[in-house]
């Protein structure tokens, strides 16, 4: 259950590949969890995609993300079924780019204003997609940049008031490390105390309290739509089995054990 991590690390943004979509009439795939960001772009025909339970209808000029840890189903139409590209992203920036332009599990689609342009990328780094000279990764960074650029175009530079966004993003975008309030103060070149303030100042939680909230939330999406045992999904969602079961009641009011149950 433990899941791999690409560059999600590193400052770089790194595109694993990105190929055409083209899924085949009435095919539904999954229910499954990915480990990295998967953008998509429609270019023809129609279908759907279920993300934690809600369904989003996909159609041409239809662009969408997909995060991290969420339960995704696809469906293509089955007398037009969509087509189009999709691109598999990593590293430490996509996470706050979505999160700053807006996107989100519950709000995954993709401005229409920067859907033609982003679709240009994609369409590079596939024709690149068996490209194996020591430039390649270079050229894929570039372009996978480059499609974070487009998302954020016309998105205003707030500094200051972008900050509780970027560190959130961070944290859903890190959740499964071992990341401590510590270590996120010191990812935000700020003192412990003075990032705790700043961001309950700006959010209203205290950053363990967001970090616990976002780690149990992904949690409940393992006991609901997984038989995988509860150790597993502790592990898989960055929390000591020994304290997972008090921390996931304290969040949900509930034991795990309890919650499996019900749902």
């Amino acid at each position: 259950m433990k899941r791999k991590f690409y560059d999600r690390h590193t400052e770089n943004v790194f595109v694993s590949h990105c190929v055409p979509d083209i899924p085949g009439a009435g095919k539904c795939c999954g229910p499954t969890v990915r480990n990295v960001y998967l953008l998509e772009c429609c270019t023809e025909g129609y279908g759907s995609v279920v993300i934690n339970g809600t369904e989003y209808p996909i159609g041409p000029g239809v662009g969408y993300a997909l995060f991290p840890g969420d339960r995704v189903r696809h469906t293509a139409d089955e007398e037009n079924p969509r087509i189009g590209y999709s691109c598999v992203m990593d590293g430490r920036q996509v996470g706050p780019a979505l999160a700053a332009a807006g996107i989100s599990s519950q709000n995954p689609y993709i401005s229409k204003k920067a859907f033609d342009e982003i679709l240009g990328y994609m369409k590079l780094l596939a024709e690149m997609s068996h490209d194996a000279d020591l430039g390649a990764e270079f050229r894929r960074t570039a372009w996978g940049n480059a499609i974070l650029g487009a998302l954020l175009r016309g998105v205003p530079n707030r500094g200051h008031d972008r900050w509780a966004e970027r560190v959130k993003g961070f944290i859903e975008a890190t959740y499964d490390q071992p990341i401590t309030v510590q270590s996120l103060a010191w990812e935000f070149s700020l003192e412990r105390n003075y990032f705790t303030s700043l961001f309950k100042a700006k959010t209203g939680w205290t950053p363990s309290d967001y970090l616990a909230a976002v780690r149990i939330e992904k949690a409940c999406i393992f006991l609901k739509e997984t038989d995988e045992p509860i150790a597993s999904i502790a592990t898989a969602v960055g929390l000591d089995t020994r304290n997972f079961a008090r921390i996931f009641k304290r969040v949900m009011g509930k034991t795990p054990r309890q919650y499996k149950a019900e749902v």
